[in-house]
């Protein structure tokens, strides 16, 4: 150690509290906080030696500057944090040689267990000579140890007179998603916090999902095998401090050279093209659904009120035919997103996509465990094969993609909230592997018609059969062959600072652009037939082309969306409702195909259905034959391989049963 003495560490850092912190101290004090919280950099200007003592030997030196403190402050926490560059290191460069330092790291709360009450400290009697001891409980350890001897040479028979508690949880971090290089796999650390959870500031800091950075001294925990203590030993982190990161899109660094990039490239006349150029090049054509994936992650602006908020976060599903390369188009979202977390249904076990409660291995009580959603808070959530997502996960997905949070009530674990104000980029697969564009869509693939719903746009993706588009598939992939990735890379990091750059726009719609909006919403409302009464677009499509046109004019670097913008806007919404709205029966767009899953012809079908076992039924009696029911659909103009289908709508929505076979009744 660089001083000598316990005592010189005690009085060189009275006198630093002295100089530097005496009012902060007594106002904590006054506040009822029981700790002071220490500017490293005020130290290592004050006392370099104190401070190298500090990184070298923190165990030994924060105790110290605990009792410089005084009687009149004896339960405070020093508590310290802006640690030098080089204290700062990433989970995944943990080795042995950092065990007993103090270190800075920064990660997402992926776990957080239970609160566990704890014994920080217990009093001791010698059965033979009445003296006093104390043993405090080692740090990592859970096992209650007594004194090994007594002064007066006792080894055993000792009696506990008294005891301290505290109360202990346990958290993982992980490394954030933005941090990693390629495709590396985030490293975690187990985290415990001891004496936090009195302090007010506290409150909300370490739930799941939230990025922090943790002060803490680095320990190594035994493993045991059969109640037998290994060889083996696994990292811990006993934390010091633990400071909440701001969420928002502020994690990447923006040096002025990039500044100067960023809005270089704003001035791009073909902007728009030259990243749908950059997205996705080994994948020819769906350029439209690029475009709108692009848009998604410049995203709409988000209005908060006292009472409401209205979500910017944009929400796109595509559905379609295997091999089309549905995957690779969601995965490259990454390049283009500040922020980004992927899972796919198939294999989303454990945690899955929203959150897991289980138990915590170390600690033996509940934990929550983070999700994709909810690890994506404020960025994007990727999430492929979603139709194979299991039914509580897809019902809290609802949840979060209405409200932006999640409320935990499961175990021990009640009336928590999670924050997951999260863009969701989704595909499936149609349960035929084929998507038929003449068949509604909820009839197509697994999920409900609540949680599609939620999505601002769906991208059908069919494999169609063109030899020259065919040919350009195949040069577009060989030429991407040839692209060097080096340079691919500095191109996306860029990107992705552009993004980042853009978000912090707030773009107003014009009142021309407002008066176009309007136009557009009451136009499309009147294509309708005189003989169904479709339903062209609702109130959230409006709300879709609101956030789409504000997405691109973010693009720009603009505050004011153009008329560029609007057209942008519309084109990708009214391509949306063309390949899904548009009923093929009657020409005219129904967004019931997608909202309900029954489009106006079938509507009006089944009214004629109701009505003619009504009229059988007044005439024959409660139970009527099939058979009449079809002979009388016929005659009014009904397909009769229709009818079955809408009988068995009529069985689902619990209007009829069929009491036996081959007869129905009206309930």
């Amino acid at each position: 150690m660089t001083l000598t003495t316990a005592v010189e560490q005690i009085k060189a850092f009275k006198d630093f509290i002295e100089d530097n912190y005496k009012n902060q101290l007594l106002e904590n004090a006054r506040k009822g906080y029981n700790h002071l919280l220490i500017d490293f950099s005020d130290l290592s200007k004050y006392d370099p030696d104190l401070a190298t003592d500090l990184l070298d030997y923190p165990e030994e030196t924060i105790k110290a500057m605990g009792m410089s403190l005084g009687d009149d402050f004896n339960n405070f926490k020093i508590r310290i944090h802006n640690l030098p560059e080089s204290s700062n290191i990433k989970i995944r460069e943990i080795r042995s040689g950092h065990i007993g330092k103090l270190w800075g790291f920064y990660g997402v709360v992926r776990q957080l267990s239970d609160i566990i009450p704890t014994v920080s400290y217990v009093k001791y009697e010698c059965s033979v000579c009445s003296a006093i001891m104390g043993v405090i409980s080692a740090q990592g350890s859970k096992i209650l140890k007594e004194p090994s001897r007594c002064a007066c040479g006792n080894k055993s028979r000792f009696i506990k007179i008294d005891r301290e508690m505290i109360d202990m949880q346990r958290l993982v971090i992980e490394e954030s998603s933005e941090n990693l290089e390629g495709n590396q796999q985030p490293k975690r650390l187990g985290v415990m916090l001891r004496g936090f959870l009195t302090n007010p500031s506290m409150e909300g800091i370490t739930r799941p999902g939230n990025r922090v950075i943790i002060t803490g001294i680095l320990y190594d925990n035994p493993k045991f095998l059969k109640n037998i203590e290994t060889i083996e030993r696994e990292f811990v982190l006993e934390a010091n401090y633990v400071k909440p990161m701001d969420d928002e899109y502020l994690n990447i660094e923006i040096t002025p050279e990039d500044e100067k990039q960023i809005i270089e490239l704003s001035k791009k006349k073909d902007l728009m093209n030259y990243f749908v150029s950059k997205y996705a090049p080994k994948i020819y054509g769906n350029d439209i659904i690029k475009e709108a994936i692009i848009l998604q992650q410049f995203g709409g602006v988000t209005i908060r009120t006292k009472n409401d908020k209205e979500f910017g976060e944009m929400h796109l599903l595509l559905i379609g035919d295997t091999g089309l390369g549905k995957s690779k188009i969601l995965k490259f979202a990454k390049n283009f997103a500040p922020k980004s977390y992927y899972a796919s249904g198939d294999s989303a076990t454990g945690v899955g996509i929203t959150f897991a409660v289980d138990k915590d291995e170390f600690l033996q009580t509940w934990a929550l465990k983070a999700g994709t959603m909810v690890l994506a808070h404020r960025g994007l959530a990727i999430v492929d094969e979603l139709d194979k997502l299991d039914d509580e996960d897809t019902k809290r997905m609802h949840s979060a993609l209405a409200s932006g949070e999640i409320v935990v009530n499961k175990a021990s674990i009640q009336n928590v909230t999670l924050m997951c104000e999260t863009a969701l980029l989704s595909a499936c697969n149609p349960k035929d592997s084929r998507f038929d564009p003449y068949q509604d869509l909820s009839a197509q693939i697994d999920l409900p018609i609540t949680l599609i719903n939620r999505f601002d746009l769906i991208f059908p993706m069919q494999e169609k059969i063109d030899a020259e588009l065919d040919r350009n598939i195949a040069r577009k992939m060989l030429d991407a062959l040839k692209i060097s990735p080096e340079h691919l890379d500095d191109e996306y990091s860029i990107i992705k600072k552009y993004v980042m750059y853009a978000r912090r726009i707030n773009p107003e719609i014009p009142k021309e652009i407002e008066d176009m909006i309007a136009d557009f919403f009451v136009k499309t409302r009147q294509r309708k037939t005189q003989s169904t009464k479709t339903v062209p677009i609702t109130a959230r499509q409006l709300v879709s082309l609101n956030k789409l046109i504000q997405a691109s004019s973010r693009s720009r670097l603009s505050a004011k969306p153009n008329l560029d913008d609007f057209e942008r806007a519309k084109t990708i919404l009214l391509y949306y409702l063309e390949k899904l709205a548009l009923d093929p029966e009657t020409g005219t767009f129904d967004i019931d195909r997608i909202a309900t899953g029954i489009t106006a012809h079938t509507r009006s079908n089944l009214k004629i259905v109701v009505e003619i076992i009504n009229e059988l039924t007044n005439k024959i009696g409660k139970t009527i034959p099939i058979d009449d029911v079809v002979i009388e659909a016929v005659k009014q103009g009904i397909k009769e391989n229709e009818i079955e289908e809408l009988i068995e709508k009529l069985k689902r929505q619990g209007e009829i049963i069929e009491p036996r076979r081959g007869f129905l009744m009206e309930l």
